[in-house]
């Protein structure tokens, strides 16, 4: 009948209606999820493009400190030349054997405690695999005792059984070159007292035994090992 058709139209049209709501609503959710995955894509890439410029920037940092150190090195070769002509004037009796070129020497005090005490190997130091939970290591560049020569060396710092930090040739070596025992003492900036950037001194709170300078790449490390050392010895 045609009250029946009517009917069936009806229910018809509001099927038709129900199937484009649902098709709307996930057209949609479709669209809001290609949005949230489009605001994480251009948020990793930000952060992927921040990364990039950090390292870059840490990159050239460190070529531009490498490249002053080359220029402080040749001028002390000059000077390390100066002081073995003096030291061979003021020791005639001494044999070219006796004197040896080492870069770069700070002053005549420097060459008379190298002519009059010989360098020795250190004894007693772990060697790296045995240092069980490092706190923090990496590459940091250290001032030298007797020649202050600035040398890159690879950092380990440990906690136990005393807090000490050791320091390596490289990354792969296993026998330290030499370590700081950092019972009584603070890290501390130091850019001022040897006319670098970036630099933190580890210093003696009794100002009984030498201060260890270091060299990082950038003030946020500087910071960061200042920070972990101090946390350490706390």
């Amino acid at each position: 009948s045609p009250q029946d058709d009517l009917f069936a139209m009806a229910d018809e049209a509001a099927r038709l209606k129900r199937q484009v709501q649902e098709l709307e609503d996930q057209r949609q959710a479709e669209a809001n999820l290609a949005s949230e995955r489009e605001i994480q894509l251009q948020n990793r890439i930000a952060l992927l493009s921040l990364d990039m410029s950090k390292s870059r920037d840490e990159h050239e940092q460190y070529i531009k400190l490498l490249e002053t150190e080359k220029i402080e090195q040749e001028k002390t070769i000059q000077q390390l030349k100066e002081e073995i002509e003096w030291t061979k004037e003021s020791h005639p009796k001494l044999n070219s054997n006796q004197v040896k070129v080492i870069t770069p020497v700070v002053n005549h005090r420097s060459m008379s405690m190298l002519l009059t005490k010989p360098f020795q190997k250190r004894e007693g130091l772990p060697q790296r695999q045995t240092i069980v939970g490092p706190i923090k290591e990496g590459y940091l560049v250290k001032q030298g005792e007797v020649f202050r020569t600035w040398r890159k060396r690879w950092c380990v710092l440990k906690g136990q059984p005393t807090p000490a930090l050791y320091y390596f040739a490289d990354n792969k070596a296993q026998d330290p070159k030499g370590d700081v025992q950092l019972v009584g003492c603070v890290a501390q900036r130091a850019d001022k007292d040897v006319n670098k950037q970036f630099v933190f001194g580890i210093y003696d709170t009794k100002g009984s035994r030498r201060t260890f300078y270091f060299q990082t790449t950038s003030e946020v490390l500087c910071a960061e090992w200042i920070k972990t050392i101090n946390d350490l010895i706390n």
